[in-house]
């Protein structure tokens, strides 16, 4: 069974529901994905010579799946009125292209048509694919604004964690990490040091990896310090919530260029994509009409 894996954007599923003019959001809505309902009487499937038609399914389907729909476009009207502010936009050619490539991820080695069966059975039909990413790209568009390559860093760390909180132990940690910092200082490589004190540590196969991260996430004297670093350099031994760390810059944002510089781009975005989710949901002011109250 082809099952559609989650997007990056993600958006709190507790959105409340908001009312809307009718067909004010659709306008956003190329035609050729506006699927046209069936005249009541129409007859959508047969069983043992006993018709069901339209009339009969339309209230069901707002029942089943009516605070779906408009869950989607409460994210999308948050989302838009705030790239309307930020006066960003996304081209339907842009949103159309992503489509595609997103289809041709999850469905890859499978049929067209399989893909297609597979989505719907899900609910997850071309014109809804469509809104969510063009929500999602409208989204990027506005934390790409604020991305900056001067204020990440791309870094390694060896963790050295107490193995209680009690005194002496947090100083026998203390003290490991300034024998693994002179090691560094000394010429050692940073690879044989982390080995040395982090053999059985699950992170040992990337060599303590923690990849690119936002400056200004690390406590004040380690953001101070990285500042400085040239790349290959290390930080001196510094208390964080995760113990005693030590902190190798492998290479500053200002230094990144072409696949570094997109992956780097592309964590920032996944990232702020989040926190600007919650953010415009927590300002938004979202109003509940249906379903009625009792009902």
């Amino acid at each position: 069974m082809l099952v559609l894996k989650s997007m990056r954007f993600v958006i709190p599923l507790a959105l409340a529901l908001v009312a809307f003019q009718a067909g004010s959001l659709l306008d956003d809505l190329p035609a050729k994905y506006r699927g046209q309902a069936p005249a009541p009487s129409t007859v959508v499937a047969r069983v043992n010579g006993v018709d069901i038609t339209a009339k009969d399914v339309e209230p069901l389907l707002w029942e089943w799946r009516g605070a779906d729909a408009i869950q989607d476009l409460v994210t999308y009207q948050m989302i838009k009125g705030e790239a309307d502010k930020a006066r960003v936009s996304v081209s339907d050619a842009d949103v159309d292209q992503e489509v595609d490539v997103l289809l041709g991820q999850i469905g890859k080695g499978q049929t067209p048509e399989t893909v297609k069966a597979a989505l719907t059975a899900q609910g997850l039909t071309r014109s809804r694919l469509f809104l969510r990413t063009k929500t999602k790209l409208l989204l990027d568009k506005i934390v790409e604004r604020s991305f900056k390559p001067n204020d990440m860093v791309n870094v390694s760390t060896i963790v050295f964690k107490p193995a209680s909180a009690k005194a002496e132990d947090v100083d026998a940690a203390i003290k490991m990490a300034d024998s693994a910092y002179k090691e560094l200082k000394g010429g050692a490589s940073w690879d044989k040091v982390f080995t040395e004190y982090n053999a059985e540590s699950r992170a040992a196969q990337a060599k303590g990896l923690v990849g690119w991260r936002l400056i200004s996430a690390f406590p004040q004297s380690i953001a101070d310090e990285l500042k400085t670093l040239k790349p290959g350099q290390v930080t001196q031994p510094a208390q964080t919530d995760n113990g005693i760390q030590i902190f190798l810059l492998n290479i500053a944002g200002k230094d990144a260029t072409g696949p570094q510089l997109d992956q780097m781009k592309q964590m920032y975005l996944a990232n702020g994509e989040g926190q600007l989710g919650h953010k415009f949901h927590d300002e938004a002011k979202i109003e509940r009409f249906w379903p009625p109250a009792g009902s």
